[in-house]
């Protein structure tokens, strides 16, 4: 197994096929519609790309009927904010069951959490005399799940700041006049939550979360399946020391370029592609999972 990992990191240079797992739509806060986005990744050459917006499922149904009049293949997934100890970090779910009750459920959840974290930004920014309104945020949003990228486009809109990358350096980033903590579900929770959806569970961008190796033993005996290991924020280095944990801890390696659409981030769609001698096997696991969540039924 060892050895066809080593090998596809190699052939992932390839920029033809492969997969994308990990990409956002206008459901969350992509620029992209999700029928627009199964269209880019066509364009990209992709054998199969992933729907993974953040604590919303609204975008799959959408993104599959436009899958299933191209040649591709669409993975149903979601990107989950969870707590491990004192640590926002973030993990994907991929090839999950949209149906799930409790997926469902924790996708409603997270997404009146979200709304209420604006909120209290937008009580903070009127008792700072900031002409920001929730009107200004819902405007900007419209039926996406809010964000803070949301709060930043609305600040601008206002006024307020002249750019969204301002916006959080001012206010909106960590220790920021804005910065209002959400309350989050714990880490293995999430886990058994993904996996009752039949989907797989990856620790998305390690790198930049600051999840060390310690931190992906717990998150391994919780039942993580998959380390994203391929990301705009990984380097080589990081990348190699990322498929050595997964080959320490029997853990599968995953990848996508974290594409928001054209104008946010400076990866394209497909740029992180990882081979397919990465996805057959995290399909495999899916089956597994898909398996295992019927048995429970």
């Amino acid at each position: 197994m060892w050895w066809v990992w080593q090998v596809g990191f190699r052939v992932s240079e390839n920029r033809q096929g492969g997969a994308d797992l990990h990409a956002h739509t206008s459901s969350s806060d992509g620029v992209l519609t999700p029928g627009e986005m199964v269209l880019a990744a066509v364009e990209a050459e992709l054998q199969a790309v992933a729907i993974t917006d953040h604590d919303t499922l609204a975008g799959i149904g959408a993104a599959r009927a436009e899958a299933q009049q191209q040649p591709i293949d669409l993975v149903a997934g979601i990107e989950i904010s969870v707590r491990l100890r004192n640590l926002e970090i973030h993990l994907l779910g991929l090839f999950i069951d949209e149906s799930c009750s409790q997926l469902r459920q924790l996708s409603l959840s997270s997404r009146r959490a979200r709304r209420e974290r604006a909120e209290r930004m937008v009580e903070r920014a009127r008792s700072l005399r900031l002409d920001l309104s929730m009107q200004h945020i819902v405007q900007v949003a419209g039926s996406a799940t809010i964000g803070r990228p949301h709060v930043a486009a609305a600040m601008v809109a206002a006024g307020i700041v002249p750019s969204p990358e301002i916006a959080f350096r001012r206010y909106l980033g960590t220790g920021r006049p804005l910065a209002v903590p959400r309350e989050l579900i714990g880490a293995p929770e999430a886990i058994g939550i993904i996996h009752r959806a039949g989907g797989i569970a990856v620790v998305a961008h390690p790198g930049s979360s600051r999840v060390r190796a310690t931190l992906l033993e717990e998150l391994s005996a919780a039942g993580l399946d998959a380390i994203e290991v391929r990301h705009p924020r990984h380097g080589r280095q990081r990348e190699q020391l990322l498929l050595e944990q997964c080959r320490r801890l029997g853990l599968l390696p995953s990848g996508g370029s974290d594409f928001h659409g054209p104008g946010r981030g400076t990866a394209k769609l497909g740029e992180y592609r990882v081979p397919m001698d990465w996805y057959q096997p995290l399909c495999r696991q899916a089956q597994e999972r898909k398996a295992q969540a019927v048995a429970k039924e």
